[in-house]
């Protein structure tokens, strides 16, 4: 397995657990909730499944929190600047054109974009 997906969902799983016990509900009431068995939420919060975007969204539909509080945006490769993605992305970057730094500023501007994507997405499914 990817050693970086296994960090992330590790990462996933631990963001999981800290939600469930700060709303103080069981395993088993959350696999309710999002209709899987213990078990597989169980693997959710011990990092060796990774739950779907579906689910993740069902998850932070019932934790009243956004997809980026259990899945945090730099955990998404294109937003970590230590991600051998945006070094390959770099070395593609015609230097004369662009330098890191550049880079760097349309990076921060994208996680910006993201971030008031996913909270304009909340507001909207909230309507719904």
């Amino acid at each position: 397995m990817n050693k970086n997906k296994k960090a992330s969902n590790v990462e996933i799983g631990e963001n999981l657990r800290k939600l469930r016990l700060t709303k103080d509900v069981s395993i088993a009431a959350v696999a309710r909730a999002i209709s899987r068995n213990q078990s597989t939420y169980s693997r959710y919060e011990n990092g060796t499944y990774r739950p779907s975007n579906h689910i993740i969204k069902l998850l932070a539909d019932y934790f009243g929190v956004a997809v980026n509080d259990i899945i945090p945006v730099e955990s998404i490769p294109i937003f970590n600047s230590n991600s051998a993605n945006n070094n390959k992305c770099y070395e593609h970057i015609d230097s004369t054109i662009f330098n890191e730094d550049f880079a760097k500023k349309i990076q921060d501007t994208l996680l910006q974009i993201l971030q008031i994507s996913l909270e304009n997405q909340k507001a909207i499914l909230s309507l719904l």
